[in-house]
Formats: structure tokens, sequence, C-alpha cells
């Protein structure tokens, strides 16, 4: 790929749309950060960690090389100090509603 139209993320992918932003300026046309801001807080890493800790646990990891996903690992509740935010992208009615309006604002370009 030489050129992308949009770079999206969500949560800590629009974090990382706004690293490609600013580390490949002209390798797209634009950004679609939704639910992100431009630094990693606490509460971030606290999330990430803890689904880390839970997928490394579940004996079905093997060290990472796994058979088959760690399914208890992926299931595992993650508690979050400012509640799940990734239920609501799960959503098909709100993936729907999303990937419409990233269309509508890419063609509108």
């Amino acid at each position: 790929m030489k050129h992308l139209r949009a770079i999206v993320g969500f949560s800590m992918g629009a974090e990382q749309a706004f690293q490609w932003a600013v580390s490949h300026p002209d390798f797209m046309d634009a950004i679609v950060a939704t639910a992100g801001t431009a630094k990693c807080y606490g509460h971030g890493f606290v999330r990430l960690e803890g689904q880390i800790a839970a997928l490394i646990a579940d004996p079905a990891w093997q060290g990472g090389d796994y058979a088959s996903p760690p399914s208890k690992g992926l299931e595992a509740p993650i508690p979050s100090l400012w509640g799940q935010t990734a239920g609501a992208a799960s959503n098909p009615a709100d993936l729907k509603f999303l990937n419409e309006n990233i269309a509508a604002f890419l063609n509108a370009r």
C-alpha cells in the first residue's frame, strides 16, 4: 500500500491514528479518531494490563503458542476505572452506524 483514504481507530486505536497522522502525514487523506485522546492516561494502561493478564493466565495461552484461542482469557470481565467502552462498539447497530458515518465522511471529502 502506498496511500490510504483514512486511518480509522476507536479508543486506543484512535491514539494510533493520531500517531500515524504525525509520523506519516502523507500516507493518508484523513484520520477518523473516535473516543480517543492524543495521550494514553493511567486508566488506559490499567485496562490494557488487565486484559493482558487475563490472556496470559488462561492455560490455553501456552506462552503465546496456542493451538486454539485462549477463550477464557478473552472472555474474562476486565474492570475499568471508567467503565467498559468497548461494549458499545461491539453492538451491531452501533457498528453499522459507525461504518455508515465513516463512509459518508470519506465520500464527502
